[in-house]
Order: structure tokens, then C-alpha cells, then sequence
């Protein structure tokens, strides 16, 4: 029993993908306003332009927390996989930082203050990786 009920979860997780991956391209406006928050958040610059584009783009009820929340998950990674060249990697990098952020803060409610500094700590280990590679 427990085999035919772990099939069909497996079955619905592999479904879910699947159509997250398909719908990926659609994502990427979404995603690039996000990335563009985590990344202006993560080095401290044009931290307030990257707001007002997001909420320009996505309504006004956006914050930093929510682009980093949507950065954090597989969305955001299929549609920044299906991104071109150097802004992929840009991307790839926001959805990395924001990934570890949150994988860091657990549930614990982060001061803005708290997830520059979760931010930029990540951005830093990431671009050291990235380096070394």
C-alpha cells in the first residue's frame, strides 16, 4: 500500500515539474524583476529602483521579502534556466542567494537589515564559488 501511495505522490511531484518547467518562460519577467531586488539587496545599490520596478511590474502589495520568497523556489530557477548567456547566470545567482537566505533564516521573520546581511554573505559565498570553479 505504502509503494502505490509514494507512485502516485511521485507521480503528482513529477506532474507539478513538469508543468512548472513548461510554464518557466512566462515566469521570466517575473523572475527578472525578483533577481533584479535579491541582487540590488545583496550589494546594497539602487535597492529602492529595483522596488519600484518590481511593484510596477507585479502591484503594489510586492515587497522585498516576496521577491525573495518567489527567488527562493523552483519557479524562479526553471525560469531562470530557461534564460540566454550572462543573464542567466545573473539569475542563477539571485535564485542562489535567495535560496540560501531563506534556507538559512528557516522560519524566522527577517528585519530588512537581517536579509541585506543573509544577502550579501551569500552573494559573497556564491561569487567565491563561482570563482573558484
Amino acid at each position: 500500500m505504502a509503494t502505490s501511495k509514494s507512485h502516485t505522490l511521485n507521480k503528482a511531484l513529477a506532474s507539478k515539474i513538469a508543468q512548472q518547467k513548461t510554464l518557466a518562460p512566462e515566469f521570466l519577467p517575473k523572475t527578472r524583476w525578483c533577481a533584479r531586488v535579491v541582487l540590488a539587496i545583496a550589494s546594497g545599490t539602487d535597492v529602492e529602483e529595483s522596488v519600484s520596478v518590481l511593484k510596477a511590474g507585479m502591484g503594489s502589495n510586492w515587497s522585498p521579502i516576496a521577491a525573495f520568497q518567489f527567488m527562493s523556489g523552483k519557479q524562479a530557477l526553471f525560469s531562470a534556466e530557461c534564460a540566454d548567456g550572462s543573464e542567466k547566470a545573473s539569475l542563477l545567482l539571485a535564485q542562489g542567494i535567495a535560496e540560501a537566505v531563506f534556507h538559512e533564516a528557516g522560519n524566522a521573520k527577517l528585519s530588512y537589515p537581517a536579509l541585506q546581511a543573509l544577502a550579501a554573505k551569500h552573494a559573497q559565498r556564491l561569487d567565491i564559488a563561482a570563482k573558484a570553479n
